[in-house]
């Protein structure tokens, strides 16, 4: 099918209302897109074109979190950070 490498998708978990989440995400500073076709309101789509820092990644995830706090979604808050903060800063 179609892929991209400056693009990635993410999946919805049950109860995410897609045009609801991206509206609240875009107004806490991130924008994304609706996933088309057969993962349309199943999928947003997060551009990274460009030299995207460590830094950056953890603040979009940060504010991920938080747009989803605020929609009262139950999560463990800070999951998503500390994962990706093993990865990111792992000592070699």
């Amino acid at each position: 099918e179609i892929r991209a490498n400056t693009v990635s998708t993410i999946l919805y978990p049950a109860g995410i209302e897609d045009l609801s989440f991206r509206e609240k995400l875009y107004a806490n500073g991130v924008l994304v897109s609706a996933g088309k076709g057969v993962l349309a309101g199943k999928i947003f789509r997060l551009g990274h074109m460009g030299n995207i820092s460590e830094n950056e990644v953890v603040a979009t995830l940060s504010i991920i979190e938080k747009t989803l706090s605020d929609i009262n979604y139950d999560f463990k808050l800070g999951a998503g950070i500390a994962g990706a903060e093993k990865v990111l800063f792992a000592k070699e």
